[in-house]
């Protein structure tokens, strides 16, 4: 329930799942071709920047018409992160983006992706992708909006 208020709130939210002071962390970071994942990608770089955290970039391709696209952002990404001194990787992945972005999540992730484009009924009644992953990943989950 509070999963499907959270896509409501006008600010970025952080879901804080299983986190440890004691354990060293890295940026899980999705990203597409939407208005909040490039404030994803721009609390990423300050977040990484501050903490001294490495960052690993990924795409998910659902279809082939996206291809392109999609790892033109990725490569601009990698270059950016990489021009600001922060170790980074960038990987495309093939197929549904939750499942993937879920599979990809490791326990000493931080996700940090971008609010669903959707308008607000539509996520009321279908839920989005971040919120989909924010419920199933068993790791912190910051949606920037």
């Amino acid at each position: 329930m509070h999963h499907d208020l959270v896509q409501f709130i006008d600010s970025s939210v952080l879901v804080v799942k299983n986190y440890s002071v004691k354990k060293q962390y890295k940026i899980l970071l999705p990203v597409n071709n939407s208005k909040g994942s490039n404030k994803a990608i721009e609390i990423a770089e300050q977040f990484a920047k501050a903490n001294k955290l490495a960052v690993e970039i990924v795409t998910v391709l659902e279809n082939k018409s996206s291809d392109d696209k999609l790892k033109k952002i990725l490569e601009r990404t990698e270059e950016k992160f990489s021009n600001a001194g922060i170790k980074n990787t960038a990987t495309v992945l093939e197929g549904n983006v939750v499942k993937k972005i879920v599979e990809n999540a490791g326990d000493d992730s931080i996700i940090m992706l971008g609010v669903s484009p959707k308008n607000p009924i539509m996520k009321y009644f279908f839920g989005s992708k971040p919120i989909s992953i924010a419920a199933k990943c068993n790791c912190p989950v910051l949606v920037a909006k």
